[in-house]
C-alpha cells in the first residue's frame, strides 16, 4: 500500500514538473516577440529589445517598453540593388530574360 501512495506521488510530481515546463516554454516565447518582431522590421537596436522583451519574464513592464519600442520608427534602410543593372547598361549583356 505504501508503493501505491510513492508512485501516485511520483505521478503528481512529474505531473507538475511537465506543467511548468510549458509554462516556462511558452513564457520564454511570448518574451521573444518583441525581439523577432524588431529583426524583422531591420531595427538598429533588435539585439537590445529581445533582451529587454527576455527581461520582461522578471520584470513585466520590460516586455511592454520592448514591445513598443520595437515598432518605432529607428529601421535600417534597405540596401537597392541597382549595381548589378548598372553593370548591363546594353540590353545585350542584361542576363536575365
Amino acid at each position: 500500500m505504501a508503493y501505491l501512495n510513492i508512485v501516485a506521488d511520483a505521478g503528481e510530481v512529474l505531473g507538475i514538473s511537465v506543467i511548468l515546463l510549458i509554462i516556462m516554454f511558452v513564457s520564454l516565447a511570448i518574451c521573444w516577440i518583441p525581439g523577432a518582431i524588431a529583426h524583422s522590421r531591420r531595427h538598429r537596436n533588435a539585439s537590445a529589445i529581445a533582451i529587454c522583451g527576455l527581461c520582461g519574464i522578471f520584470v513585466w513592464p520590460c516586455f511592454f517598453v520592448a514591445l513598443i519600442w520595437a515598432f518605432t520608427n529607428n529601421i535600417k534602410p534597405r540596401r537597392r540593388r541597382r549595381r548589378l543593372a548598372r553593370q548591363y547598361d546594353d540590353a545585350e549583356q542584361w542576363p536575365f530574360p
